[in-house]
């Protein structure tokens, strides 16, 4: 019976010897895991800033550019105003067109302004309408000879400005007793002009009407009227940006103030350098 209790003894000791060797053990591994668990946590704490870093850039690098409204100046003599208005309108302000208008201006001095106020304004485009006020003092030859100086100075001043340039034709004129030979005169000019312009890679834009602008100018024959305005803006939107034209001329709400018989004549009244000059072929 002794025997058997000694022996039972060194059961139980031994059996406490490997719970306590189990125990360390255990300890030991648990140990070992919130060791390493601490280390991930460390590493993760580290990262945190890289990582929300990173995720904020994804984001960005996600997102649309905004696109940027493209600018337009409209330089021209006094048959230019109200054009960038128009253009402005019937965009519906998807284009930002300034106008830069010299009543009486010649094409030699549109000309001569076309560097500095390109650089100064730094447009996307620049689209130039003179001539009128050279074709009854000089002849087509001169003229023709002064279109292409002029397409000339555009292209260049584009070229370095990083713009896109075009030229709009010589308007008919209805203002004089003798209009069909004056007609006759611009549809040479413009025919030059037009050939010069392909050939320098600067936009032609057409704006003659068939009936020889009479729905489009005002009753004096010589400016634009509200819907010729409108006329004119419409072909520039459609040579220059296809895309931005949003409104068709006869669906245009025309204000009162802006009829024939107010703004137009006023305009028409403020050129009395028009009236007995003699027409040069």
């Amino acid at each position: 019976q002794k025997l058997q209790i000694e022996k039972l003894k060194k059961e139980v000791i031994s059996t406490t010897k490997k719970n306590d060797n189990l125990n360390s053990k255990l300890k030991a591994k648990t140990k070992t895991t919130e060791s390493a668990t601490q280390w991930q946590t460390d590493d993760l704490q580290k990262d945190l800033p890289k990582l929300i870093h990173q995720e904020n850039k994804d984001k960005q690098s996600v997102q649309p550019t905004p696109r940027r409204t493209p600018k337009m100046l409209y330089i021209a003599a006094s048959n230019g105003y109200g054009i960038s208005a128009a253009i402005n309108s019937q965009s519906n302000q998807k284009i930002v067109a300034t106008g830069n208008v010299h009543g009486g201006a010649t094409i030699e001095f549109i000309n001569s302004t076309i560097p500095q106020t390109v650089s100064q304004m730094k447009p996307d485009t620049v689209v130039v309408q003179c001539g009128t006020n050279n074709i009854i003092v000089e002849n087509t030859t001169t003229t023709i000879s002064k279109m292409k100086s002029l397409i000339t100075t555009l292209k260049s001043t584009g070229k370095a400005n990083k713009t896109k340039t075009a030229v709009i034709e010589i308007p008919y004129r209805r203002d004089k007793p003798l209009s069909h030979k004056l007609n006759t005169k611009i549809d040479a000019i413009n025919s030059a002009t037009q050939s010069e312009c392909k050939k320098q890679d600067v936009h032609f834009i057409r704006i003659n009407t068939t009936d020889y602008n009479k729905s489009i100018l005002g009753r004096q024959g010589l400016h634009f009227n509200i819907k010729g305005r409108q006329h004119v803006a419409r072909n520039v939107l459609k040579t220059l940006y296809p895309s931005n034209v949003t409104l068709n001329v006869n669906e245009i709400n025309i204000p009162k103030q802006c009829s024939d018989r107010s703004n137009t004549n006023r305009m028409d009244s403020l050129d009395p350098i028009w009236i007995n000059r003699k027409v040069v072929q």
